[in-house]
C-alpha cells in the first residue's frame, strides 16, 4: 500500500521530468511544485541535495527547454535556501565534469554549461 509520502516522493521526482518540457507553463509549474517541496525540507536533508545534484547536471543539458527549467528552478532554490555561492560554484565544477570522446563534443558541453552558469549568477545576483 503506498502512502501519501511515498506519493510526494514520486510526484517530486517526475517534476524534473516536467523541467525540461517544451511548454513554458508545463516548464514553470514544474519549477514551483521542485521549489515547494525543497523549501519544507532542511538545507541538508537528501531531497534537497538530490535536487541541487540534478539541477546542476540539467544545466548541462543539450535541451535549451532542459537547460532553461534547470536553471529557473535551480535559483529559487539557492535564493530561498540561502545557499552560499561559493558552495555552488563548488558543485557546479564537480558535477558539470565532462569526459566527451571529441574536442567538438567537449567544447559544445562547455559552452553551454557555462553560459546557464551566467545566467544563474546574474539572476541570482539581481534577485
Amino acid at each position: 500500500m503506498s502512502t501519501s509520502k511515498d506519493d510526494d516522493k514520486t510526484a517530486f521526482l517526475e517534476y524534473f521530468w516536467d523541467l525540461a518540457a517544451e511548454d513554458n507553463d508545463r516548464r514553470l509549474r514544474a519549477a514551483q511544485n521542485v521549489v515547494k517541496y525543497v523549501l519544507d525540507k532542511p538545507k541538508d536533508h537528501d531531497d534537497v541535495q538530490y535536487a541541487l545534484k540534478r539541477l546542476i547536471r540539467g544545466l548541462s543539458s543539450s535541451r535549451e527547454a532542459a537547460r532553461q527549467g534547470f536553471a529557473t528552478c535551480l535559483t529559487e532554490i539557492i535564493k530561498f535556501q540561502f545557499i552560499e555561492i561559493p558552495d555552488i560554484l563548488g558543485r557546479i565544477d564537480e558535477l558539470t565534469k565532462v569526459y566527451a570522446p571529441s574536442f567538438l563534443s567537449l567544447s559544445l558541453s562547455i559552452s553551454m554549461c557555462s553560459f546557464w552558469l551566467l545566467i544563474f549568477l546574474h539572476s541570482y545576483l539581481v534577485a
